[in-house]
């Protein structure tokens, strides 16, 4: 298999992990159904998930309670993992069929079409975590179900990096760490940062 293709890679995966139609369908039109009443502090994030709070934001979240910041504990972690479990059980829901909620999207469509309910499923997550912003919530939602390595980068991967990213004449830069994150099984803020060590490392020689 020719890895430097990393955008043909990329598109062969999306399409052997592309969703039914029945089940695309599903979350089309998915009201989500909260256990508990959602947190004063978790209602203020505008874009839960896909940004970091802002500023006004975080002012106005600690005016409320103080955020808890640096790694999960495993209390925390196991929160997260059986409120993901509970929102399966109640919207019908695969447990095995994580990706569709850890990306929200497949390229420009929306899984969820909602904003609400994209903010709703977090806050859904959220629950037991009254000192977690809901991005860092589901950062970590992320980082507990998504298949990534946790290991040093091979120099072949570097490799992959540098000549998909500089010298890939059809390169689609709406996508470019997301193929690459794809097919080397990593998050996109990992590629992200190695390759500007990489570029890092090149100028100081």
């Amino acid at each position: 298999m020719d890895l430097d293709n990393v955008s043909l890679l990329a598109q062969q995966i999306r399409e052997t992990s592309k969703l039914s139609t029945k089940d695309a369908e599903h979350l089309k039109s998915l009201r989500i159904q909260l256990k508990n009443p959602v947190l004063p502090q978790h209602e203020i994030e505008t874009r839960a998930g896909s940004r970091p709070p802002t500023h006004e934001e975080i002012k106005k979240f600690e005016e409320i309670e103080s955020i808890k910041k640096g790694c999960y504990n495993t209390s925390e972690d196991k929160i997260i993992v059986h409120n993901w479990e509970e929102f399966c059980k109640l919207h019908h829901w695969d447990p095995k069929e994580v990706e569709p909620f850890l990306l929200l999207r497949e390229e420009n469509k929306t899984y969820i079409r909602s904003k609400r309910e994209r903010k709703r499923f977090v806050q859904f997550l959220a629950d037991g975590l009254p000192k977690r912003t809901l991005y860092s919530v589901y950062h970590r939602f992320r980082i507990l179900y998504a298949d990534n390595f946790q290991r040093r980068f091979h120099p072949d991967e570097d490799r992959m990096i540098l000549d998909h990213l500089e010298h890939n004449v059809n390169l689609d830069h709406k996508r470019k760490y997301t193929d690459l994150a794809r097919v080397l099984k990593r998050t996109r803020i990992s590629i992200w940062r190695r390759y500007k060590l990489l570029k890092k490392k090149r100028c100081g020689r």
